[in-house]
């Protein structure tokens, strides 16, 4: 059994990284009898075809935030806006209710593994015009973010234009005032191409939005009972992988960061 796992991030990201972990677990505890191969840099399509996909069984597994599937599991969107922004308890929160968000995945042909920890979040810029101290400085700024209602919601009463990053070339869309600021996970941000010409750099705790590993209903419900045991089994192993890699990303990149760029934490 081959079955295709959607990443949107580099394959050399730490998250990347803990998805690849997760598929060669899979493949010893099955004893070679399921294979997953993760394809990154989001090469199977975005995150709104890959959830797509997935509910169809084209694609068999993705790991997508929490917020982004909130759009697509209706009866989970009023405990995400509750909790995204209680950022020190969010994926706590998000475990203690699986039971609830997983049954309101599958009647949307979804059904969640895990859980990740989330990255931290960064807005990034090229000017020192947008280089804010606080997010409530954000008023009437265009920041291109994932493509969610409610991040966009949580956006706006900072003030900020939340603007659906579309394209690729960041850069290009800052130069022609398409965007002012781009808001990113951080992992992303510095394992990506536009870490080359953002000098600007604000972390913040606006939201937390952990990454949820889902597989298809559909390819869930044609496994046994033994497999479902071992990828359950599988993905909660991954979850403190992830953590851990996280952890050391951190320490070994951020002190570099502080010497090539501006870089404060929002109030």
């Amino acid at each position: 059994m081959v079955l295709r796992l959607a990443e949107q991030s580099s394959k050399t990201n730490p998250q990347s990284r803990a998805s690849e972990y997760f598929a060669k677990l899979v493949n010893e505890e099955s004893d070679g009898k399921i294979s997953i191969k993760v394809y990154c840099d989001g090469s199977l399509g975005n995150t709104e075809q890959v959830i797509e996909q997935l509910r169809f069984g084209g694609i068999a597994l993705g790991r997508i935030g929490f917020a982004e599937l909130s759009e697509a599991v209706p009866a989970i969107k009023p405990f995400t806006e509750s909790v995204i922004t209680q950022t020190s308890t969010c994926h706590d929160k998000i475990v203690q209710n699986l039971d609830f968000i997983s049954n309101s995945f599958q009647a949307e042909k979804l059904y969640p593994l895990s859980v990740f920890y989330p990255d931290t979040r960064c807005f990034y810029t090229d000017s020192p015009k947008y280089f804010f101290s606080s997010a409530m400085i954000f008023r009437g700024v265009k920041i291109g973010t994932v493509s969610s209602s409610i991040v966009h919601d949580i956006l706006k009463k900072y003030g900020a234009i939340p603007v659906d990053v579309i394209s690729a070339d960041n850069y290009q869309s800052m130069q022609k005032s398409y965007l002012n600021v781009v808001d990113s996970d951080l992992c992303d941000f510095l394992m990506g191409s536009d870490y080359r010409f953002a000098r600007y750099v604000m972390l913040s705790d606006y939201i937390s939005n952990p990454k949820v590993l889902v597989i298809s209903n559909e390819v869930w419900s044609h496994l046994s009972i033994e497999q479902q045991k071992i990828m359950r089994e599988c993905a909660e192993r991954t979850v403190a992988y992830q953590q851990a890699l996280m952890t050391r990303f951190y320490t070994a990149n951020l002190p570099e960061v502080k010497k090539q760029k501006s870089l404060l934490y929002l109030d």
